[in-house]
């Protein structure tokens, strides 16, 4: 039998102009596995001093860097940590219904 994908995922605001190294070596870690996402945390309020990139600037900055075959996907924040794990996991399952995640 198959050895199951393995799924790389990474959470992060990414709310910079720029990825600096850090974020590049958080990057560089999901091309080790045959599936990669990126979930970008999202405010549930539009573009204010404190989150001043909106998703799909933060996006095109991660897509650059990891290609196209990494799926970059908002997540919401919620008021339940519970909750909001709850709909990463699922939203990971829906992206990837098999395979080991590697969260970084």
């Amino acid at each position: 039998m198959k050895e199951p994908k393995t799924v790389g995922v990474i959470v992060g605001r990414f709310q910079t102009p720029y990825l600096h190294k850090g974020h590049l070596g958080l990057l560089e870690q999901i091309s080790k596995h045959e599936k990669g996402i990126v979930f970008v945390g999202c405010a549930p309020t539009p573009v204010t001093r404190k989150n001043p990139l909106d998703f799909l600037t933060r996006k095109s900055m991660i897509q650059e860097i990891v290609g196209p075959n990494v799926v970059v996907l908002p997540i919401f924040d919620h008021s339940s940590d519970h909750t909001w794990s709850a709909n990463l996991d699922r939203m990971i399952r829906e992206v990837c219904p098999f395979g080991k995640v590697i969260l970084y």
